[in-house]
C-alpha cells in the first residue's frame, strides 16, 4: 500500500482481518483517485466471517459497527448481562450465520457457543468471541481488543500459551497442531490484550457480580 496506488476504477474498499489502524485508512484514501466508501467488516469464522459492519473515514477513529442483517451482537459483562453504553465487555454473536460448532471438539463448542439467555428462540446459541468492545453514542461498536493473548499474523489465529508449551517442550506441545487444525480462521483482529485491559476486565466483573 506504501508504494503504489490503487486502480483509478477502484470504488469501495472493503477490509477485514485484522484489527483495522486509522494510518491504514489515511493511506487507502491518500492513494486512491476514485475512492468513493471504505468499509471495516469485523466477525469470527464461527459466525460465517463477517458479523458486523461499518463505513470509516480518514480522521476519525474505526469502530466496527452494527450487526449485519440475520445477526445479533451484544455486549455482555462477565455475568452475562448487557454492558451499559461505553462500558467495555465481552462482544458475543447471535444469528442465522452462526456455526455448528467445531469438528470433533465437544468440550471446546461447549465453552465457546452457549446457549442465548437473551432470546425467546428454544435452544438459541451466541458466540462468545473473547474479544472486548464496547458501545459508542452512535450504537456501533468500538473493538479494544482481546480478553487472552491470543494475536493475530495474517488473519491467522496465534496462541501465545501454545508458542510457550511447544518451547517448554512439555507433552502439551502436542496440542497446537491438533487446536489449528480443527478450529476455523477467523477474521477478527486480535491484538495482545494490555494489563490495563485486564485491570478493566477484572474492575468489570466484580463490580457487575455486585449488583446481583
Amino acid at each position: 500500500m506504501a508504494s503504489r496506488r490503487l486502480p483509478s476504477d477502484v470504488r469501495i474498499v472493503n477490509v477485514a482481518g485484522e484489527a483495522l489502524p486509522a494510518v491504514l485508512v489515511e493511506e487507502t484514501f491518500a492513494r486512491a483517485d476514485g475512492l468513493q466508501a471504505m468499509f471495516n467488516l469485523y466477525g469470527p469464522s464461527e459466525d460465517t466471517t463477517y458479523s458486523t459492519f461499518t463505513p470509516v473515514e480518514p480522521g476519525a477513529p474505526p469502530l466496527i459497527g452494527k450487526a449485519v442483517s440475520n445477526s445479533r451482537v451484544f455486549i455482555l459483562d462477565a455475568c452475562g448481562m448487557p454492558a451499559p453504553q461505553g462500558v467495555p465487555g465481552e462482544i458475543f454473536i447471535a444469528g442465522a450465520g452462526l456455526a455448528r460448532g467445531y469438528w470433533d471438539r465437544p468440550e471446546l463448542t461447549a465453552e465457546r457457543f452457549v446457549p442465548d439467555s437473551l432470546s425467546r428462540e428454544p435452544g438459541a446459541r451466541m458466540y462468545r468471541t473473547g474479544d472486548l468492545g464496547r458501545w459508542t453514542a452512535s450504537g456501533d461498536i468500538e473493538y479494544l481488543g482481546r480478553l487472552d493473548h491470543q494475536v493475530k499474523i495474517r488473519g491467522h489465529r496465534i496462541e501465545l500459551g501454545e508458542i510457550e508449551a511447544c518451547s517448554s517442550g512439555t507433552n502439551r506441545s502436542r496440542r497446537p497442531s491438533s487446536s489449528r487444525a480443527r478450529r476455523p480462521r477467523v477474521t477478527s483482529g486480535s491484538p495482545p490484550m494490555s494489563s490495563s485491559r485486564r485491570r478493566v476486565a477484572a474492575t468489570i466483573q466484580c463490580r457487575s457480580c455486585a449488583r446481583t
